[in-house]
């Protein structure tokens, strides 16, 4: 029995903790989301110049 507390108390811990670091990290990406439309942001079409991944060829 006591096996069990041990085990059930752990995952309460954890998903406690989780949840806590959850809402931190909610609240801290929340300052720099721009607002706006995707065609606000697709004025131009993208161009790509050059290809660089440092993978050779076989």
């Amino acid at each position: 029995m006591i096996i069990l507390a041990i085990i059930s108390g752990c995952l309460l811990g954890f998903a406690f903790s989780f949840m806590i670091i959850g809402f931190i990290v909610q609240h801290s990406n929340n300052h720099g989301d721009s607002k706006g439309t995707f065609q606000s942001f697709n004025d131009t079409p993208l161009h790509i110049i050059r290809r660089e991944d440092r993978i050779p060829r076989p």
